[in-house]
């Protein structure tokens, strides 16, 4: 997809009663003059009569009564604002949004919308504008020129022809046209490297973006990110949107975020949603939501899956937009039919969220699938721990925290610290816990030092316990009644303590917590009190209110 500058105007200049040809310029040309050096740019441009053709933006009642302004596109961030001449008013009645219209007025400033990393909308003012029926034949003429100079040039035939066939051979794109990154058999890298050499010295510029590619990531040859700098930007001064792509994204890694903005803004103008998505980005992180906003949407019509999965965050959390879960949902859900990991997640975690179990676990299952995301295993193992969805099974939860914590996720491995501790899907092994609850604290997750804090006590007052639990079964008398040691009890309670001795009043005394419909052998009862043992043979007191004897 490829968007055209669609605004032209030519500067007219007459001396004496001679008219000379007419100067070709467009409206970001005017633009950037001003941008650069705005005192000069007014001394040469306020008060110059031009024609404008383009597609209208918007139809408004100016600041002043009876006044009215044509917006005009001049691309992706620019704008032509043609204040109506009274004489112009009739004609206006009927014009409309998207209709192409030509105008003739005259240049009276220039407006840029502040504190935007991409100046998102650019602004030329003009005075005294009237309405053209048609634009004069030198104006057509110089249209038709500055269109087509908007086009990449035609590569080298012969040497086009060089790489399709190459790339062909490896890709089978459509068209065979190389539009960027080219992914080629590992053992070709360098035969790839001669011929794409070949053609550029030829002047092939889809060559010099694709050598660009192979400095950058070291393929066949050394890497080197000045030979990719040079490679790029002589491919995107050829107009080729891929190139001016690859040379935004190399300035936004070093961090140079004006270059980058300012090649990414090329490309966005030649229609690549992916340079789109990085401006957006770039407004995002200056807290310049509505122009992420925009940016995003555009990224969204053509179909990119970051614009969407982006732009569902922005109406989640109401940024730059009006706060709407739905929309946030859809908009998820169009990016994760279009393969985005990222976008599955998040749709999967807010059905969690959302108590839709079933959704929740079809979408993180998906996000899950190949290992690639440690949040999506993460929370799979949660679901399967608590019967969220699908059926509870400790051990298939143990599997997906340990996949995760493997990719260094903390709270997964705070989980298998918890699985350790309670003995839930694994042998109980406190060292094991106290080894996870380790690694999960030194990525600065708090309820993991919590935890191995509080298994540290344990550990150190683990003989006062034990001398305290001698000490009260020898002086409090004990009313047991003995029952049969092959009886079966589960506990019916979410979270239930195992305790020391008979008594609640105090959380000194609890050794270990079990979950709900855990099967235990009840040993000995003591009035509310059942003596009990659990499957990995840890001892203890549970009120009777939460064990139902099977």
């Amino acid at each position: 997809m490829r968007f055209k500058f669609k605004l032209l105007v030519v500067m007219l200049l007459c001396f004496a009663a001679e008219a000379h040809a007419a100067q070709v310029v467009n409206v970001e040309s005017v633009i950037d003059d001003f941008i650069n050096n705005p005192i000069k740019a007014s001394q040469v441009w306020d008060g110059q009569e031009i024609y404008a053709s383009g597609e209208i933006a918007e139809i408004r009642q100016g600041a002043k009564r009876g006044e009215f302004v044509v917006r005009i596109k001049g691309g992706r961030t620019s704008y032509l604002d043609c204040y109506l001449a009274p004489e112009a008013l009739s004609a206006a009645a009927d014009l409309a949004k998207g209709q192409t219209v030509n105008i003739r007025g005259v240049i009276s400033g220039f407006e840029q919308q502040r504190d935007s990393i991409i100046a998102a909308y650019n602004v030329l003012r003009l005075n005294n504008s009237v309405i053209v029926a048609e634009p004069e034949p030198e104006i057509k003429q110089v249209q038709q020129a500055e269109a087509e100079s908007k086009e990449p040039e035609q590569d080298n035939k012969n040497y086009n022809a060089i790489i399709n066939s190459l790339y062909a051979k490896y890709n089978n794109e459509e068209n065979n046209k190389p539009r960027g990154n080219v992914n080629v058999n590992n053992n070709n890298y360098e035969d790839n490297l001669k011929l794409y050499q070949e053609a550029a010295e030829q002047g092939s510029f889809i060559a010099k973006n694709n050598l660009g590619v192979y400095y950058r990531d070291g393929l066949g040859v050394a890497k080197d990110l000045n030979e990719a700098e040079r490679y790029f930007k002589l491919s995107a001064e050829k107009n080729y949107a891929p190139a001016q792509y690859n040379l935004g994204l190399l300035y936004y890694n070093e961090n140079n975020l004006d270059e980058a903005a300012k090649y990414f803004r090329l490309a966005a103008d030649n229609g690549d949603s992916r340079a789109m998505v990085y401006l957006g980005f770039m407004a995002y992180n200056a807290k310049n939501y509505r122009d992420a906003a925009v940016l995003y949407r555009l990224a969204a019509e053509d179909n990119n899956p970051e614009g969407f999965n982006n732009l569902a965050a922005l109406y989640l959390n109401g940024q730059g937009v009006d706060k709407n879960l739905n929309e946030a949902m859809k908009l998820y859900a169009k990016a994760a039919e279009l393969g985005l990991n990222a976008a599955k997640y998040n749709l999967g975690s807010l059905y969690l969220n959302n108590k839709d179990y079933d959704n929740a676990a079809k979408w993180l299952k998906a996000a899950a699938e190949d290992d690639v995301n440690a949040a999506a295993l993460n929370d799979l193992g949660y679901m399967y721990e608590m019967g969220l969805g699908v059926n509870k099974n400790y051990i298939e939860a143990v599997k997906y925290y340990r996949k995760a914590a493997a990719k260094g996720y903390a709270v997964a491995m705070f989980n298998l610290g918890e699985a350790y501790s309670s003995g839930t899907g694994v042998v109980q092994d406190k060292a094991q816990a106290a080894d996870w609850y380790r690694k999960a604290a030194s990525k600065g997750y708090k309820p993991a030092q919590d935890a191995l804090d509080k298994l540290n006590k344990l550990k150190a007052d683990n003989n006062t316990q034990v001398k305290q639990v001698k000490k009260a079964n020898q002086v409090r008398p004990v009313r047991v009644q003995r029952l049969n040691l092959t009886r079966k009890g589960v506990v019916v309670g979410d979270i239930v303590n195992i305790r020391s001795e008979p008594d609640e009043s105090s959380s000194d005394n609890v050794v270990r917590k079990l979950k709900d419909k855990a099967v235990i052998n009840v040993l000995a009862k003591d009035g509310g009190w059942y003596f009990i043992r659990t499957e990995h043979g840890i001892e203890g007191w549970m009120s009777a209110q939460y064990i139902k004897l099977i």
